[in-house]
C-alpha cells in the first residue's frame, strides 16, 4: 500500500515530468506504478486515497472458531 502522502508525492512527480515532454507511461514506469494506476489515483481531477484499509470485510465460512483457535494455541505450546 502506498500512504496519501506518497501519492501525492508520486502523482507531483509524474505531473512534472509530463510537464516538461515525458509520456505518462514512461513517468509511472520510472516510479514503479502503472499509467491506469495513476489513472485511478487522479479519477476526476482529485487524489483518492487508498480505501482497502476501511472495508469491512466478513470473516470466512472457513474460519476457526474462537474454541478452536485455542486448542491450536494449546498444541502448539504444549
Amino acid at each position: 500500500m502506498i500512504s496519501t502522502p506518497d501519492r501525492q508525492r508520486a502523482i507531483a512527480l509524474i505531473e512534472e515530468a509530463r510537464a516538461q515532454g515525458a509520456r505518462l507511461e514512461a513517468a509511472c514506469r520510472e516510479l514503479g506504478i502503472t499509467a491506469r494506476t495513476y489513472q485511478r489515483w487522479t479519477r476526476g481531477g482529485e487524489l483518492h486515497e487508498d480505501q482497502r484499509p476501511l472495508v469491512d470485510r466478513p470473516v470466512p465460512a472457513n474460519a476457526l472458531t474462537p474454541a478452536e483457535e485455542q486448542e491450536r494455541d494449546c498444541q502448539r505450546n504444549g
